[in-house]
Formats: structure tokens, sequence, C-alpha cells
């Protein structure tokens, strides 16, 4: 159905789409993936390839959630009481 004779050409070829692999994700709701160009795609690419992997940073979740909440509740008390027993030195630095 596709070739009549083997001097001919398909009437129909499958061709597949060119799809992207590298992408940037925007802060949507659901998030959203637009392809980089072409140029900016290859960069990307590279860069992976080179060993140097993607820019990351730390997430820090600052807001009070009841996770947090409770956190420093439970520790706090222990401290609390650790503090007012003389088992526990008094921090200088760090969070808290």
């Amino acid at each position: 159905p596709g070739i009549t004779s083997s001097t001919q050409t398909p009437k129909s070829v499958y061709k597949q789409a060119k799809r992207s692999t590298a992408y940037l994700v925007d802060s949507t709701k659901p998030p959203t993936l637009v392809p980089y160009r072409a140029s900016r795609e290859a960069a990307v690419l590279k860069q992976l390839g080179s060993g140097s992997g993607t820019p990351k940073s730390p997430l820090i979740n600052e807001f009070l959630n009841l996770n947090n909440i409770m956190n420093k509740a439970v520790f706090g008390t222990l401290r609390a009481t650790g503090l007012i027993e003389g088992k526990v030195e008094k921090r200088k630095t760090g969070l808290g």
C-alpha cells in the first residue's frame, strides 16, 4: 500500500518529531515545561555531559507548619529540661 514499486518513492513516510531534551520548568501550578532554543539546549546538554550537573540550591523551609512547631516544642522542652538540670551546656552560636 505505501510503496507501489521498488523504483518509486513511498507515498507516505512516518517522520518522527524532533523532541526537546532540555526544558525550563516555570513556576506555574502545575509546572509547564518550556523547551529551550536549540543553541541553549545544546549548551545545557554539553554541560550535563561534562559532569557539571545542573545548578542546585538548598531548600530552606522556614515557614511554620505543624511539623516545625512540634519539632521545636519537643526538642525545645528537652533542651530546657537539660539546661535546668545542668546536663546540657547553653549554645553560644547556631540556630534555635
